[in-house]
């Protein structure tokens, strides 16, 4: 730019930082007067202006000094912006604190009524069985209250979560345009009814059973069932329930690959019906069935026809009997046969397995992968387990 251009560029910067300067003088000097009124809502907007003023006068410095580097109003408008903005925020805290021990006023000669203690925000770690209550709460104390700032807001957000939920939005910055972004992708991850219903049927299974008559024992276990499926209606209706209650009773009973086939392609955003499940188990009967007629007919026939070693079958269920799982520590099955463990979702088997050092082709402990003789994964041939497998097979139908 030429320096007549430079000088222009100037100007109508410096007039657009005094329009901003002036704006903050005013609220200085009308809080040092005692002219601001003693409504929490006025000083909290006024607050949430404030902070735009100053950023914008900051921006505006910058391309002034970019200009002209000997400019030094700078070091004024920063002590400007910070003793404006303390008073602001010392009115805010006086009004709180009063409005917290001042008795609320009935309206038109109403019959008095007991101040009720505020309610604590509602914590969330990532557990999707307590994602509903967390999200319909917070929304009611902080989302759709008017009075209180965006950037507050945000703030109120990241001090409720914590561990897996708490990562989902850390990387956004703490700005008003992210706060909605940083809802939506906590609604994104854990809005979802199937690890929903999955959490509370989990639950479901896992009450100890009951091995003597005992009052006490039958009201919990009464309270605990009733309370779960009063979660589960909030998902959906009996019909659906049912739907998905009969399909995670199936797949529970079906092998390894044909649970992944179904996990693929769920829509975990509601709850699934059993006619699409039966839809799937259908197409995978069928592949299978193809699958054995390709045999060769002496391949069949040899298998048939092999002796039994009853010597070795003895000896291999008398180690099983004996091996401990490494999931649920029970005796007398091994982790590939772990019903808990096979109930899990794709990405927390392969993280128990990493965990607790099992090699991911085997799910032994004792070597690693590179060492591991035995057979790769069925789905693809990869050097991992067909229970860890997640990705679809190319060019391959059911």
């Amino acid at each position: 730019m030429t320096s007549k251009a430079n000088n222009i560029a100037l100007e109508e910067l410096k007039k657009k930082r005094s329009c901003r300067v002036k704006g903050i003088r005013l609220l200085a000097d009308r809080l040092e007067a005692g002219d601001i009124p003693l409504v929490l809502t006025e000083p909290e907007c006024r607050l949430e202006t404030l902070m735009r003023s100053i950023d914008t006068a900051r921006e505006l410095q910058e391309k002034i000094e970019d200009i002209d580097i000997d400019d030094e109003f700078g070091v004024e408008l920063e002590e400007l912006s910070i003793v404006t903005k303390a008073k602001l925020m010392s009115l805010i805290c006086a009004l709180k604190t009063a409005d917290e021990t001042i008795p609320a006023v009935p309206a038109y000669g109403g019959p008095t009524r007991a101040r009720l203690p505020k309610l604590a925000l509602p914590q969330f770690s990532g557990n999707f069985s307590d994602f509903k209550n967390f999200i319909g709460l917070f929304e009611t104390l902080v989302h759709n209250d008017q009075s209180i700032p965006i950037i507050e807001k945000f703030n109120h957000l990241l001090s409720c979560l914590s561990g897996d939920a708490l990562g989902t939005v850390r990387a956004f910055q703490v700005t008003e345009t992210n706060y909605e972004k940083a809802m939506a992708s906590l609604k994104r991850v854990y809005d979802n009814d199937c690890l929903i219903f999955k959490n509370h049927i989990d639950a479901l299974f896992s009450l100890p059973k009951m091995t003597q008559q005992s009052a006490s024992s039958l009201r919990n276990l009464i309270d605990t069932a009733s309370s779960i499926y009063g979660s589960l209606l909030s998902i959906g209706d009996d019909k659906k329930i049912s739907n998905a209650m009969i399909i995670h009773l199936v797949l529970s009973r079906v092998d390894p690959v044909t649970k992944e086939k179904w996990e693929e392609q769920l829509e975990y955003e509601k709850l699934p019906l059993w006619t699409d499940c039966e839809r799937l188990l259908n197409r995978r009967h069928q592949h299978l069935s193809a699958e054995n007629s390709d045999k060769p007919k002496q391949e069949q026939k040899a298998v048939t026809s092999k002796p039994h070693n009853r010597s070795s079958f003895a000896c291999s269920t008398a180690n099983t009997k004996n091996q401990q799982c490494s999931y649920c520590n029970a005796k007398g099955h091994l982790l590939t046969d772990c019903s808990p463990f096979g109930r899990l979702a794709v990405m927390q088997r392969f993280e128990f397995a990493k965990t607790a050092s099992l090699c991911i082709n085997c799910l032994q402990q004792g070597h690693s992968v590179v060492q591991c003789k035995a057979k790769k994964c069925r789905s693809r041939g990869c050097s991992h387990h067909t229970l860890l497998h997640r990705y679809t097979v190319a060019n391959k139908t059911l």
